[in-house]
């Protein structure tokens, strides 16, 4: 009856040996010590950003919104350019969007700054006056924010009716 139960602990052992050895681990956790060299966390200090009321309450443009994962058809013409945005975010109090598109023979791709502009040539300029990051749950960060926008095309382009 002894020998019965040691070869049982054996292949029990031996069992288990041959799982290890197949990819099957285990983890030990031990707390860490403070140690006292750690550098202390710093806060990230930011700039408080001023957009000029021209572009804020966009005098000289119109104002568009454009959602994450969707075209903004921007031209009154059928192949004229469509804009996107991605990564509408705020973090460390710095909030950013980027927009890109264009039409076949130009574009624009950029990251832009709450405030700050982008001149796509032949179409106008974008300034980023707000933004709306998605804060639900069921999408990954990044996915479904607005980016606001004061347009001011250039003098010859022709806005779509829709968006004036």
């Amino acid at each position: 009856m002894v020998r019965s139960r040691y070869r049982a602990a054996l292949a029990g052992g031996c069992l288990f040996l041959a799982l290890s050895g197949c990819g099957l681990q285990t983890t030990e956790v031990h707390p860490r010590s403070s140690s006292p060299t750690s550098p202390t966390p710093t806060t990230p200090t930011t700039t408080p950003v001023t957009i000029p009321a021209d572009k804020l309450n966009c005098d000289n443009g119109t104002i568009i919104t454009i959602q994450e994962t969707t075209n903004l058809w921007l031209s009154a013409e059928a192949d004229g350019p469509s804009y996107t945005v991605h990564g509408v975010t705020a973090e460390d109090g710095n909030r950013r969007a980027s927009i890109l598109g264009g039409d076949k023979t130009s574009g624009i791709h950029e990251e832009l700054q709450l405030g700050e502009s982008v001149t796509h040539d032949g179409v106008g300029t974008f300034t980023l006056i707000d933004i709306s990051p998605f804060s639900g749950s069921s999408r990954a960060p990044g996915e479904g924010g607005f980016a606001t926008f004061c347009f001011e095309p250039e003098d010859d382009f022709n806005i779509n009716p829709d968006l004036e």
